[in-house]
């Protein structure tokens, strides 16, 4: 059974939580073939798995993966307007083009993917836009390489900024200089500040 970050996630989509982690290599040396399920393209790619600190996404068959979490879809689903019928301009990631773009929120129910600002909403990394609560939601990982930069990662469980040691390449998104810019960027808190400030 897997827990759910708090606040991330409501009802049965708890239980699927682990199908949405990144693969995670972890730091030993060992080359183990694996699966992990991408929700992003909603298939079970190939990875290297090193054999130690794994996460729950990480199968040994493809077909152990896609029983486990065909379907699973990330929180950067198309964006829904809602049954409401206000019409307010907000913001969503989507996947399709990899881009931010506007669409007309009703201003109740709705998904996840549904942001106030277009900086509320995007992260650019080196492999392209991230949704930010799928950089909130992502495990820290410090990389392969070797250098120790203090950095902090947001730890949804506790709804807190934690420290860790980023290696200096690699890695995810969920990587802040400091603590105040990662609540800003992460917590409900921080959200609605700059909510507040829109």
């Amino acid at each position: 059974s897997f827990s759910c970050l708090l606040g991330s996630y409501r009802g049965s989509r708890c239980s699927s939580y682990h199908c949405r982690l990144p693969a995670r290599v972890g730091p030993c040396r060992a080359a183990f073939p694996r699966f992990f399920y991408n929700v992003t393209s909603q298939t079970c790619d190939s990875f290297i798995f090193g054999g130690c600190e794994n996460n729950t996404n990480n199968f040994q068959t493809v077909e152990e993966c896609l029983a486990e979490c065909s379907g699973v879809t990330g929180v950067c689903a198309e964006p829904e307007a809602g049954p409401c019928r206000a019409a307010f301009q907000r913001w969503f990631y989507d996947r399709s083009t990899g881009s931010c773009r506007t669409f007309v929120y009703g201003g109740c129910r709705g998904n996840k993917n549904n942001y106030p600002s277009e900086d509320s909403l995007c992260v650019v990394t080196d492999s392209g836009r991230l949704c930010a609560s799928d950089i909130c939601s992502a495990t820290p990982d410090p990389g392969p390489c070797r250098a120790a930069f203090p950095m902090y990662y947001y730890d949804g469980a506790s709804a807190t900024c934690q420290s860790f040691l980023y290696g200096g390449c690699q890695g995810n998104a969920n990587r802040f200089g400091t603590e105040e810019e990662c609540l800003s960027r992460c917590s409900s808190e921080g959200k609605r500040t700059s909510e507040a400030d829109l």
